[in-house]
């Protein structure tokens, strides 16, 4: 998981003004979902599990239908996504 989320942090930004806000802002709290599951040595609290959803819900809002360039950037934020959401959700073999 640490090498995806440093993959993940190494993806290009938003550039564009109009939708820039949003998504840095998705970015980022994507980021500090990674961030907290790796903190947490992969047994996240319910309050990240929450964040992790909405976050996905809300970049998932914003891919656009057909072949935007935007989308291309955001499926690959979500790939990173579901992996984490996946680890978070698989017990633990502690």
């Amino acid at each position: 998981m640490a090498d995806r989320h440093r993959a993940f942090r190494r993806l290009p930004r938003p550039g564009d003004a109009l939708v820039a806000g949003r998504l840095l802002e998705l970015h980022g709290r994507l980021e500090a979902c990674g961030t907290a599951y790796l903190t947490a040595l992969g047994l996240p609290d319910d309050a990240t599990r929450d964040e992790l959803s909405d976050t996905v819900t809300g970049i998932r809002g914003e891919v656009l239908p057909g072949p935007a360039p935007l989308n291309h950037r955001l499926f690959q934020w979500l790939g990173f996504a579901d992996l984490l959401g996946y680890a978070a959700a698989v017990p633990s073999a502690r």
